[in-house]
Order: structure tokens, then sequence, then C-alpha cells
């Protein structure tokens, strides 16, 4: 009877090939300190990663919220090793989903369109990319930043 034969799984492909690094073939780097997780504060937090897909260099940005930004920091290490903290801005609770939301809608204008990702990820352009962390890569600049985007 052949009644669930649609169900039979596929052949598997070819496992493809990994290339094997030899350990002093790597330069030593302290990922660690992508992100401070000292930072108690409740405010909003500047994110930034750079990737390779398909052979192409894919930049994204993000804008997050949280009551204890050191503690968020401190998921962040495990679950995203890469991503860097750029800036913080102290702002208070009751005005935190707003800002927040302001900001989203800022910062989706830099990014690419029909590029989509899951969660609150933009993707941008190199360009774009460079242009938000030189503006909110440290807690002045990203203060400055949101303050402007949300007195608009």
């Amino acid at each position: 009877m052949k009644l669930f034969g649609w169900l039979k799984r596929k052949p598997k492909d070819e496992p493809k090939e990994f290339v094997l690094v030899k350990p002093q073939e790597l330069e030593p780097h302290d990922f660690s300190s992508n992100v401070k997780t000292s930072d108690h504060i409740c405010g909003l937090y500047f994110m930034k990663t750079m990737t390779v897909v398909d052979g192409k260099e894919v930049y994204a940005v993000k804008i997050g919220r949280s009551e204890d930004i050191g503690k968020r920091m401190y998921m962040y290490r495990t679950h995203t090793p890469f991503a860097i903290l750029g800036g913080v801005c102290e702002v208070r609770h009751k005005l935190l989903s707003t800002y927040e939301e302001i900001c989203h809608i800022k910062l989706h204008q830099y990014a690419l369109p029909q590029m989509y990702c899951a969660g609150e990820w933009e993707i941008v352009s190199k360009e774009n990319y460079e242009k938000l962390c030189q503006l909110c890569d440290t807690d002045v600049g990203f203060r400055k930043m949101v303050n402007e985007w949300v007195a608009c």
C-alpha cells in the first residue's frame, strides 16, 4: 500500500567538505569584549554585525531596548557571539517603548529594500553601515542620534 509514500524522506545531499584550520593559523582575538555587561541601566542600545552569506558581505544593525542593558548584553553573548555593542542611551522606563518605536522607524529608512531578516535587525548597505557605526558607536553619538530622531 502506497498511502504514505509521499512521506518518504528524500536522499541527503553529499556532505560538504570543511576546511580545517590549524590553531596556529588563527590570530588570537577575545570576542567576549564585543559587549559590555556592566551598564545596568534602562534604555536603548545600538548593535552591529557583519557576516558573509553566499560569498557576499552582509551588514546588519539593530536598536534594542532593555530595562537592564548589562543583563541583556550578557544574554547576547550566549547566542550572538559576533554582534558588537555600539552606544547605549539611558531612557526612562515609561518612554522606552515610544523611543524604541521611533528609532526603529528611523533605522528602517537605512535598510536595503527587499532584504528581510528575522527580528529587529535591519540589513543595510556597507556605506550606511559605516555611516551608522560612525554616528552610533559611542554612547555620546548614539544619545545624540536618538535625541534627534525623537525630536522630529
